[in-house]
C-alpha cells in the first residue's frame, strides 16, 4: 500500500471516530465532533504523519481547484430527441421547496418601475413577449415524474400581460397593497410562464410597471438583463427600426444538461467531500431573542439601511489593502465578531449570494 492509501485510510478512520481534519494556510486543523475524545491511537497517528497528511489535502486541494478552473465550454444541445431536460442544481432546489405544499412565493424577484411619460401597451407587450421567446426560462414550465423534476418548453408567442389595474381612485397605501398582492402572487410552476408583468393605470396612461419573476427562472443578474432588453426593444418597437439583439449563444437548458455532465463522478465527489469537511461541527446560531418564535415558521422580517461616513470607508479600505483583503471580506469579518459578541460562537456560518457566472457564454442569459 503507498503512501496516499495509507493517509486516506487514517483520515477515514480519524473521521469515522469524529475527527475532521482541514487545511488552512498550510496548517492543520483538527475538529472534533461534539461530545468526542479523540482516541490516543489515533491522535498519535495523525501526529506521526502530520507533514505527510499536509502534502495529501494541498494536493487535493489544488486537484479540486484545476478542475474547477478548467470548465468546459457550454454549447446548444439538441433537444429534440431528449426525453426530459434535467433542472439544474439550483432549480432542483427551488422545485422541491415549492413541491413541499406552501408555495415558494418568497423566492420572487421583483421589481416596481414608476412611468414618466406616455406608454404604448402594444409596444411594451410586443417588446417583452419578444424576450419570453427569446429566453426560453421565461417560458419553461415544470414537470414531474415518479419524484424527479424536469423541464418543458413552452411554444413561443403565448405569453400576456397578466392584467391592467386601474388605480385612479386609490391612494398610495392601497396601491402599495395592490403591489405586495401583485409580487407575492404565486407562480403554478407546472403551468405559468415565469415572468409576470402587471399594469396600473390612471384615466390618463400606465403609471406603474410591476415586472416579477420566479427565482427558478432568474436571479438578480437577470432583472438587469431584462431591463435591458427591454428598452432597446421597446425602442425598436416605437422607431419599426428593424434591428435585432445578438443571437444568444445557449439557453438556460443548456446550461442545465452542461451541469449535469459536468457535476457527476470524482468531480462531484471530490466537491461534496470538501464541503462535508467544511461544515462539520456547524451548529445553528443562538442568538438573544425579543420575543418567541412563532409556531409556524415565515419569511416576514425587514431589511436595515444606513450609510458610511467617508472617513469611514477611507480607513476600511485602508485595513483592507493592508491585509490583502477584499472590502467585502473585511466588513464580513466584522459582521461575524458582532454575531460572536451576540451569540458567544466562533464557528459561524454566513450565506451570500453570488452570480455563478463563470463563463462567457451564460453571461447574457436570464436564469
Amino acid at each position: 500500500m503507498n503512501q496516499s492509501n495509507n493517509i486516506l485510510e487514517l483520515l477515514q478512520e480519524a473521521k469515522e471516530n469524529g475527527v475532521n481534519l482541514l487545511l488552512n494556510n498550510n496548517n492543520l486543523q483538527v475538529k472534533v465532533n461534539k461530545g468526542i475524545s479523540i482516541n490516543p491511537d489515533i491522535l498519535a497517528g495523525l501526529k506521526a504523519n502530520k507533514q505527510a497528511i499536509i502534502n495529501f489535502l494541498d494536493k487535493e486541494y489544488n486537484n479540486l481547484k484545476n478542475n474547477e478552473s478548467k470548465l468546459s465550454e457550454i454549447t446548444a444541445f439538441d433537444k429534440e430527441g431528449m426525453d426530459k431536460i434535467p433542472l439544474s442544481f439550483s432549480q432542483e432546489r427551488l422545485w422541491f421547496i415549492d413541491q413541499l405544499g406552501n408555495g415558494s412565493s418568497n423566492y420572487h424577484m421583483s421589481g416596481v418601475f414608476q412611468v414618466k411619460g406616455t406608454i404604448n401597451e402594444k409596444a411594451l407587450g410586443k417588446a417583452i413577449r419578444t424576450i419570453v421567446n427569446r429566453h426560453e426560462v421565461l417560458r419553461t414550465i415544470y414537470k414531474e415524474e415518479e419524484g424527479v423534476g424536469y423541464q418543458e418548453i413552452l411554444n413561443e408567442n403565448q405569453w400576456e400581460f397578466e392584467q391592467n389595474i386601474t388605480i385612479d381612485a386609490l391612494n398610495d397605501n392601497q396601491i402599495n397593497a395592490i403591489i405586495e398582492e401583485e409580487t407575492g402572487k404565486s407562480f403554478d410552476l407546472g403551468n405559468d410562464h415565469m415572468l409576470r408583468v402587471t399594469l396600473l393605470e390612471n384615466k390618463r396612461n400606465v403609471e406603474k410597471i410591476i415586472i416579477t419573476m420566479h427565482h427558478i427562472a432568474s436571479d438578480g443578474w437577470s432583472l438587469s438583463i431584462v431591463l435591458e432588453e427591454l428598452l432597446f426593444l421597446y425602442k425598436r418597437e416605437l422607431s419599426g427600426a428593424n434591428i435585432e439583439l445578438p443571437p444568444l449563444p445557449v439557453q438556460y437548458s443548456d446550461y442545465s444538461i452542461w451541469q449535469r455532465e459536468y457535476l457527476s463522478g470524482d468531480l462531484l465527489d471530490v466537491q461534496m467531500e470538501y464541503w462535508r469537511d467544511q461544515l462539520v461541527g456547524v451548529t445553528p446560531l443562538e442568538l438573544p431573542l425579543d420575543h418567541a418564535r412563532p409556531k409556524k415558521q415565515s419569511a416576514s422580517g425587514c431589511s436595515l439601511n444606513f450609510m458610511f461616513d467617508l472617513d469611514l470607508l477611507h480607513d476600511l479600505k485602508t485595513l483592507s489593502n493592508r491585509q490583502g483583503t477584499t472590502l467585502f471580506m473585511t466588513l464580513l469579518s466584522a459582521f461575524k465578531v458582532l454575531l460572536y459578541r451576540y451569540s458567544g460562537q466562533d464557528d459561524i456560518c454566513v450565506g451570500t449570494p453570488i452570480a455563478n457566472r463563470e463563463q462567457e457564454e451564460v453571461s447574457g442569459l436570464i436564469g
